[in-house]
């Protein structure tokens, strides 16, 4: 399968990662400057004007790429390692919160602020809506305290991102029967369910989106096997994805706005964590996106940014 590499590559490019991330400290590279904190995002600025606007463009990475403008390292280095050196019988769960930007509560001191108008009436909101642009830090504040939470009662690895939460649990012992494992565990889904109820915290039923302990976990648009110790496009991704390069390949002239560059440039950087080589196909857009003189200008794709979307439908064509 095209779409699946082993932990051990990916863990070879989160070393690269490392060795960048001393570079940019010490400032060893050109243009590029980086700010690398602790925890949280690895932000990267540049001295080039032009380069500044494409990053600027540019949405969240999951890959390093020298058009990068913002790569969770940690998030993905964390369930890399997770799914690399886990025991056999591991087991991963998946759950997802439901309109995670407008469940955020508000405080009640912030009320005022954030109000809405609707045929000439005011009303004051409860929940933080969607656009708000502090919305991200009010919605991460309860997610970081539930991964605690989780922590404080032994409920670990637990990882999440945004409104994406994956669980592991590993064996506490097991027995052998007729030449099958049976493998016992500390905590299942209903233990977490006994966490997260009470505090009402809204998770998507099971049936609906999400998934029970299993020895695979989708999380951030990727398939990990905690029992083969590899990482794969998810089949939902898969199809959306070449989908979308499909249409774009195929749209009248070629004419692209700049979101819809953004939003494709995008699309290719997500899943060049899974097909590194598709990082030589990024900078053009870039290039490119740096050339829109305002959001509601088209411009016909030029060539290099063709041959990169017909090479990319030629990878995802052959899964």
């Amino acid at each position: 399968m095209l779409d699946v590499i082993h932990t051990s590559a990916i863990l070879s490019h989160l070393l690269l990662l490392s060795f960048l991330s001393m570079l940019w400290r010490h400032r060893s590279t050109p243009y590029l400057c980086a700010s690398i904190p602790d925890q949280g995002l690895a932000s990267t600025t540049s001295d080039d004007p032009v380069q500044l606007k494409a990053m600027t463009a540019c949405g969240t990475l999951y890959t390093c790429t020298i058009t990068m403008h913002c790569v969770p390292i940690r998030t993905l280095a964390h369930c890399v390692f997770n799914v690399a050196t886990c025991p056999p019988g591991s087991q991963g769960t998946y759950l997802d919160l439901v309109h995670t930007y407008q469940n955020s509560p508000l405080l009640p001191a912030h009320k005022s602020y954030i109000t809405s108008m609707w045929q000439g009436c005011i009303y004051i909101d409860h929940c933080t809506m969607e656009g708000l642009s502090s919305v991200g830090n009010i919605q991460g504040g309860p997610a970081d305290m539930l991964i605690v939470i989780f922590t404080s009662k032994s409920i670990s690895p637990a990882l999440k991102w945004v409104d994406n939460f994956v669980i592991f649990h590993v064996p506490s012992s097991y027995a052998n029967t007729e030449g099958f494992t049976n493998y016992t565990y500390p905590y299942d889904l209903p233990t977490i369910m006994d966490i997260t109820n009470p505090l009402g915290v809204p998770l998507h039923p099971i049936d609906i989106k999400g998934m029970d302990f299993n020895s695979w976990v989708s999380y951030v648009g990727f398939t990990w096997d905690l029992e083969l110790h590899t990482v794969s496009l998810s089949i939902k991704k898969h199809l959306k994805y070449l989908a979308k390069i499909c249409h774009s390949l195929h749209v009248d002239y070629s004419s692209f706005s700049q979101k819809e560059c953004m939003s494709i440039l995008g699309t290719l950087q997500h899943i060049s964590f899974i097909y590194k080589e598709g990082c030589l196909t990024l900078p053009p857009f870039t290039s490119f996106i740096a050339k829109f003189p305002n959001d509601f200008t088209c411009r016909h794709a030029p060539k290099p940014i063709i041959e990169g979307l017909c090479w990319w439908e030629a990878i995802l064509e052959k899964i």
